[in-house]
């Protein structure tokens, strides 16, 4: 671009003695638009400095430059959205309207397949955002390359406003999966964002049923993270949600297992509650809440699921291994009270050597306390050996000595 046109952009001339914009750019026409070394026309420069006037009286002249992209297959309106200018914003749609243009604006994407509403959400610019979404309230709002859609992206970062205002242009509760195959409310839960999961929640419930690429949905993420009034919300709706699975066929597992494994006693609570058949369920490896919590080294909720007359069923029970919770606890060396005066401590065998739990938490017991006297008996060995060789070689201490 030269240095002329350059400088009348910058200063906003249209036109003095000696220079004319209008020539300008019809010669451009032409012969080809000028460009800066990014790509960027004269109409792409007005819109990155916020000029309006500069870039209405651009298009008068050359409305073709409404729908050209540059390097990064950008319109004007990419880059009026992302920098949040609004007057240019309005320039350009009034232009879209006045020309008729075939080609929708709107729906133009740029290299990573954003369209100006995408730039507009992603840089939190409200009133771009509503403009927007009024000039083509049919439109559908598609995923970028990323699988991202406006939509998602205002759940992700909680702009709150922008999801309202998105939410109200559908007339019905539709939406495309986002990366990972999440939806807008996995996106609001993850991120702890509670206005953007309540509005999303009014506005399409089953959404929390909806599992991402790893088979875990909204409710799955809400018990890890222990947003408790988000998981009350969801079960008062569906208290059945509690038995889907989060994972795999592989690998799976349930929400009152993702609590204890959290170590979240508040949460469990919640879960049984609702639903206190809850504690009877199993994981891909059979086991229970308690077994789950005892591989995680959560104690307090050993303590509190041993301490509860309710949860005395899972104490004995085998997983896939044929091992049960309390046997799984003596091996860990976690030996807490409630274990070893728990009343099913003395009647389960252990299947592979016969032990009951009690069995293995005792030599367990024993090995410590003898590895401790080893370790004793080690310390005062070396001591004396120490001590020895001192008394008939001190040079190997001190560095010094009389030779005999």
């Amino acid at each position: 671009m030269d240095s002329t046109l350059c400088n009348s952009v910058m200063r906003t001339n249209i036109g003095d003695a000696n220079f004319l914009l209008a020539d300008h750019l019809k010669r451009d026409e032409e012969n080809g638009y000028q460009v800066t070394p990014k790509g960027n026309t004269v109409l792409h420069v007005a819109t990155l400095y916020g000029h309006s006037d500069f870039a209405r009286e651009v298009l008068k002249i050359t409305p073709a430059l409404l729908c050209c992209q540059i390097k990064k297959n950008e319109t004007a309106l990419h880059i009026a959205a992302n920098e949040g200018h609004t007057e240019v914003v309005l320039v350009l749609l009034a232009c879209l309207r006045d020309h008729n243009t075939k080609e929708k604006l709107t729906w133009m994407t740029d290299a990573s397949g954003d369209t100006a509403l995408h730039k507009a959400v992603r840089s939190q610019h409200l009133d771009v955002v509503k403009l927007l979404v009024k000039e083509d309230s049919e439109f559908e709002f598609p995923p970028n390359h990323a699988q991202e859609t406006p939509l998602y992206l205002a759940a992700e970062s909680g702009f709150h406003d922008s999801l309202i205002n998105i939410l109200e242009s559908y007339e019905k509760p539709t939406y495309a999966a986002g990366p990972s195959n999440r939806t807008p409310l996995h996106a609001a839960v993850i991120q702890e964002h509670r206005d953007c999961i309540r509005s999303l929640w009014r506005w399409n419930n089953p959404l929390c049923e909806e599992p991402d690429l790893w088979g875990w949905n909204s409710l799955h993420y809400a018990v890890k993270l222990g947003v408790e009034d988000v998981v009350s919300d969801m079960l008062a709706w569906k208290t059945s949600l509690v038995y889907l699975p989060a994972g795999n066929e592989n690998d799976w597992t349930k929400a009152i297992h993702i609590a204890a494994s959290e170590g979240d006693i508040n949460m469990i609570n919640k879960l049984l509650n609702h639903r206190p058949d809850c504690r009877d369920m199993f994981n891909k490896n059979n086991q229970n809440a308690l077994h789950v919590s005892v591989l995680n080294n959560q104690d307090k909720v050993v303590c509190s699921l041993l301490d509860s007359d309710k949860c005395d069923s899972l104490v004995d029970e085998p997983d896939s291994d044929g091992n049960t919770p309390l046997h799984l606890l003596a091996v860990s060396g976690n030996h807490v009270p409630e274990l070893i005066n728990h009343p099913r401590a003395k009647k389960m065998p252990f299947i592979k050597e016969n032990q009951t739990s009690l069995d293995i938490a005792l030599s367990c017991t024993e090995k410590t306390k003898k590895e401790k006297l080893m370790e004793e008996f080690g310390k005062c060995d070396f001591e004396l050996k120490r001590k020895y060789e001192y008394m008939h070689n001190p040079n190997d201490e001190m560095g010094t000595g009389v030779k005999m």
